[in-house]
């Protein structure tokens, strides 16, 4: 696990707000159209938003040059938590025949003091203290979740990503 403090510039977070309210239901991603919202119930509670690289381009291009060099995205995605939204506690899967170390990397959009209350994050059950622009990237097979929102929403930004051996 590593934190990013910081890692996205915060004047950001309302252009990003504003693409995920005016996103159509449906997004081309490698040639292939599919829904972009998913509501995910096998883990929890939380909405699912995808996004292709072109719709990303102005966040990945505002955070890649503070990431470790060669890495690229595989999936660029917005999570919305709102009351009783969580995400119990999992291990996010490695994709078989890869060479990459896959990595989540989370971006904080809400303000945690003033948009919601609950949704404490942890990882190997350390807390993780996210403001909005902050970020944590752990390894796939790290232990992870997202206690209940007891009231308001919390959005990040969630990018899968590979990073070369």
């Amino acid at each position: 696990m590593q934190l990013f403090p910081g890692l996205l510039d915060t004047d950001l977070i309302p252009d990003i707000l504003q693409l995920y309210k005016q996103s159509t239901n449906q997004v081309t991603i490698k040639e292939k159209t599919t829904e972009r919202f998913n509501v995910s119930h096998n883990r929890g509670l939380l909405l699912l938003s995808k996004y292709n690289d072109e719709e990303f381009k102005f966040i990945w291009d505002s955070i890649k040059d503070k990431l470790p060099e060669g890495t690229t995205v595989a999936s660029n995605r917005i999570l919305k938590y709102r009351t009783g939204g969580h995400f119990r506690r999992h291990v996010d899967g490695r994709k078989a025949g890869t060479s990459e170390q896959n990595v989540s990397l989370i971006i904080q959009l809400s303000d945690p003091s003033q948009h919601y209350v609950g949704g404490e994050m942890t990882v190997n059950d350390e807390f993780i203290d996210l403001q909005m622009g902050d970020a944590v990237a752990y390894w796939y097979g790290e232990p992870h979740e997202v206690k209940m929102i007891y009231s308001g929403g919390r959005y990040v930004v969630n990018l899968r990503l590979n990073i070369p051996d």
